[in-house]
């Protein structure tokens, strides 16, 4: 679908705006050379104007680390859709809360993901990737090991890479230590 602009460059030049940058990608796509060279360009007493706040970052956190950077630079920003604006008290203060809130929720996310990873280990649940070699393809190539053949040939056999026959041997080795 073909996004059309017009009405976005319409209020924004009616806004006061003296440069217009735009990027025409995907939503999901992090880079983007509109974005760059807007930020790049912001400096003291600048202000980086949008139409909605959807049209500036990709998420919430996203969002407000732009706007953080912007304040770093000592740059407003405003937003026509949402009437926000942080060279005023009150758009600052809407942001300030935006990203407390941004924070506080994912300090909570982490703190149920420990939690559940606890609780799942608790269970007895292996967390992570699964082995590559099964305790039954150690063995094998334990037993291969021994009468001589080489640990090239034996990776070859149980269908793995040999760095990962290694590293399988090794901790089997200190198992048994």
């Amino acid at each position: 679908m073909d996004q059309n602009l017009d009405k976005q460059r319409l209020a924004l030049s009616a806004a006061g705006c003296d440069k217009v940058f735009k990027d025409h990608i995907s939503g999901t796509v992090t880079k983007r050379s509109g974005l760059d060279e807007a930020l790049a360009q912001c400096g003291d007493g600048d202000v980086l104007m949008v139409w909605k706040l959807d049209r500036l970052g990709l998420s919430l956190p996203h969002l407000i680390e732009v706007i953080r950077e912007l304040s770093k630079r000592r740059c407003g920003f405003r937003s026509l859709f949402a009437n926000i604006d942080t060279m005023r008290a009150g758009g600052h203060l809407v942001f300030h809360l935006i990203g407390a809130l941004v924070d506080f929720e994912r300090a909570l996310i982490a703190k149920r993901s420990k939690a559940g990873l606890a609780a799942e280990r608790s269970r007895g649940v292996r967390i992570g990737r699964k082995r590559a070699m099964s305790a039954g393809q150690v063995r094998h190539a334990r037993a291969s090991l021994e009468p001589g053949e080489r640990p090239s040939d034996i990776a070859q056999t149980t269908q793995v890479g040999r760095s990962t026959s290694y590293r399988a041997l090794d901790a089997e080795k200190g198992k048994a230590a």
